[in-house]
């Protein structure tokens, strides 16, 4: 699933106006007998930044940590999020705003690394000394680092707990097909349903019930539905009222978590006679999702994989911005990422997906995404894949 800025379920939301959860705030750091206080969760951060969290997801897609505020006594305030977060945001009330890249094909980019420079940059230009409550249940160990650096001793797991997750077992590869056919179920309502006059939000309604229907119980979601123009931002956004007329293209990216795992999908079809352009659009992205399932086998290094398909897309005269693919499991992005300069290389036993596109400005855009097991010889699909994709 790769959704954009404008995405309310991968950022963060102002909202206004801030009343005085600020002086709430900064008397709780007087009573402690403190001089600043770090916020992490997204319940404090939303009552002391005045920024609203993402729907459904409590870690931002792509942080290398969480959305985290720094606050004095005096009420001096630094707010610390990735850059996708705050692109477009108002945040002109916040004395210290430090963004880092959270999400980026070209260098590869250890996330965590970037969040705690980030947070040690807020530091020092609030010049930030003297004693820190934190809230010691939450606060992420990385955190710490970068806010005590005094610490004699301080040992972190994350490295080897996600190196360990990556290798889904048996149990887990059954979750993830039922949940990559309970979004496939969204799939096919968003196509038997939609009509000219129904607006995106209406289809996405329908889409979302199916899901739900299928899974029999309330899912979280995460999902881009754009039609017309909005296809070629080579990536996707949030429904909107945006009405639907005959002959528009439309591209649907469903993420739903089903019983603890992630199912992931993306289609694109039109509303009555597709332009010739627009089929080669699809068919290029088709190719490059064939010929990634083909190559999807252990030992392959994610960014061979990334280049591969691009490749096989761009020959057949497309292209697109993001990543090709991504793991998949208990989070709905996990590792590996496929992009270029990931060394990382594919293990028997991880689910990823693979999401290629092709784009055009005037023609509209296609992105296809299925989820696959990676095997000694290729990958095997979890659940349905698109039209004119085989399932390996």
């Amino acid at each position: 699933m790769y959704a954009f800025e404008l995405s309310m379920n991968s950022r963060w939301t102002i909202i206004s106006p801030q009343d005085d959860r600020v002086g709430r705030a900064t008397a709780a750091i007087a009573a402690a007998g403190a001089d600043w206080a770090l916020f992490t969760t997204p319940e404090s951060v939303m009552r002391v930044a005045g920024v609203e969290p993402p729907l459904e997801i409590a870690l931002p897609l792509f942080a290398g940590g969480p959305t985290t505020v720094l606050l004095s006594a005096h009420g001096a305030r630094a707010l610390v999020l990735t850059a996708r977060e705050g692109r477009g945001a108002d945040l002109a009330d916040i004395d210290v705003v430090e963004l880092y890249p959270g999400s980026s094909t070209t260098p590869f980019i250890d996330q965590t690394t970037g969040y705690v420079e980030a947070v040690q940059r807020a530091l020092r230009r609030l010049r930030a000394s003297g004693s820190l409550a934190i809230e010691s249940r939450h606060i992420p160990h990385h955190t710490l680092w970068a806010a005590e650096p005094h610490f004699a001793r301080v040992l972190a797991v994350d490295a080897e707990w996600e190196d360990a997750c990556a290798e889904k077992t048996p149990t887990e590869i059954e979750l993830l097909e039922r949940a990559a056919e309970v979004v496939w179920a969204g799939q096919q309502a968003a196509r038997r349903i939609a009509k000219p006059g129904m607006t995106e939000l209406e289809l996405f309604a329908e889409a979302r019930a199916a899901m739900e229907l299928a899974g029999g119980q309330r899912v979280p979601v995460t999902a881009d539905l754009v039609t017309g123009v909005r296809c070629t931002a080579k990536g996707g956004a949030l429904p909107t009222p945006r009405a639907l007329r005959d002959g528009q293209p439309i591209l649907i990216d469903l993420a739903a978590r089903v019983r603890g795992y992630w199912g992931d999908s993306c289609d694109s079809f039109n509303i009555g006679e597709p332009s010739e352009p627009w089929l080669r659009l699809r068919r290029a992205a088709a190719s490059g999702l064939q010929e990634g399932l083909n190559i999807l086998r252990a030992g392959r290094r994610a960014s061979d994989v990334d280049a591969e398909v691009r490749a096989t897309v761009g020959a057949c005269g497309g292209s697109y911005a993001h990543h090709t693919g991504h793991g998949i499991g208990a989070r709905h992005h996990e590792e590996p990422r496929l992009i270029p300069h990931n060394p990382s290389r594919l293990r028997t036993g991880m689910v990823v997906t693979l999401e290629p596109g092709a784009y055009h400005e005037h023609t509209g855009g296609v992105r296809l995404e299925c989820m696959a097991v990676v095997g000694p010889d290729g990958g095997r699909v979890l659940g349905p894949t698109p039209e004119g994709v085989a399932a390996n």
